[in-house]
C-alpha cells in the first residue's frame, strides 16, 4: 500500500471511530430519554389516579354539606316552630299572672 493509500486508510479508521462514539453517545442518549420518559408516564397515570382520587373526595364532601345544609334547615324550621310555641306560652302565663294579680276568682 502506498503511503497516500495508507494515510487515507487511517482517516476513515479515525473517522469510524468517531462515529463509532457518536453512536454510543447517541444510544447513551436515547436510552436515558427512554428511562425519562417512562418515569413520566408513571408520574402521569399516577397523577390521573391522584386525580381520580380526590374528585370522588370533594363529591364525598359536596355530598356531605348538602346532607348538613338540609338537616340544618329542617333544624331552622324546628326552632320556628318552638319559637311560636314559647310566644304562646308565655302570652298564656302572662294572661293566668295578670288574672292571679286582678284577684278575681274567675267570675
Amino acid at each position: 500500500m502506498d503511503r497516500d493509500a495508507e494515510e487515507r486508510f487511517d482517516k476513515l479508521e479515525e473517522r469510524l471511530r468517531e462515529s463509532d462514539h457518536r453512536i454510543l453517545a447517541t444510544r447513551k442518549l436515547v436510552l436515558a430519554g427512554m428511562k425519562l420518559l417512562t418515569g413520566m408516564e408513571r408520574k402521569q397515570v399516577e397523577m390521573q389516579e391522584n386525580q381520580v382520587e380526590m374528585q370522588e373526595k370533594i363529591n364525598a364532601l359536596i355530598d356531605a354539606q348538602m346532607r348538613t345544609d338540609a338537616q340544618i334547615a329542617k333544624l331552622g324550621e324546628g326552632m320556628q316552630e318552638l319559637r311560636a310555641a314559647q310566644q304562646l306560652t308565655e302570652r298564656s302565663l302572662k294572661a293566668f299572672i295578670d288574672s292571679l294579680n286582678r284577684g278575681s276568682n274567675g267570675h
